[in-house]
């Protein structure tokens, strides 16, 4: 092969490689910054998680606190402690008598969530770091306790119908009354 012969086979291979750039360089940039702003996205998606988390956790019943516990498992589905604490806090809920205590594995759940986006935290730091209005907590339990007297007052009712129901059968029907023909 002669010098020009090898610098023709050079000047081609870097031709190429100068092509392949032009062409791959904006595909990959693109991929990067799709990547990228998926990771963005999916980091907000969770703290909002994180944001409704914290700002209903104290009221279990607030629809936005269910919200943000049903998802969950779509924006954390890749970590399994994260899932751990889901799961073992929808089964102690789900529960009529739950066996654990829900407000110790809400705590270890709300933990978890703050870790896995880097807000290194603990269940006790958790609990001491709660403000709860005194008024808006008299007045959930208020609330709940309403709900039982009234489950209690149905039930009574209910029962109460049970009983007369049972008296009416019991009891012998009232004598017909004739009437009786003034002409006769």
């Amino acid at each position: 092969m002669t010098w020009d012969q090898t610098l023709a086979h050079a000047m081609a291979k870097t031709d190429w490689a100068v092509v392949w750039a032009t062409l791959a360089g904006p595909v990959v940039a693109v991929a990067m910054t799709l990547w990228a702003q998926d990771r963005s996205q999916r980091r907000d998606r969770q703290e909002t998680v994180l944001r409704q988390l914290l700002l209903t956790h104290l009221t279990p019943a607030d629809p936005a606190f269910t919200l943000a516990i049903n998802m969950i498992p779509l924006e954390f589905k890749g970590n399994s402690k994260v899932m751990g604490k889901h799961g073992a806090f929808v089964f102690q809920t789900g529960l009529e008598h739950p066996t654990m205590n829900t407000t110790a594995l809400k705590n270890e759940l709300l933990v978890e969530v703050m870790n896995a986006l880097g807000y290194a935290t603990t269940p006790t730091t958790v609990m001491q770091n709660v403000y709860q209005n005194r008024f808006l907590a008299e007045n959930q339990q208020l609330g709940q306790d309403v709900l039982k007297a009234i489950l209690r007052v149905a039930d009574a009712l209910e029962h109460n119908g049970r009983l007369t129901e049972q008296m009416l059968k019991n009891m012998s029907p009232p004598p017909l009354e004739t009437e009786t023909d003034p002409s006769t």
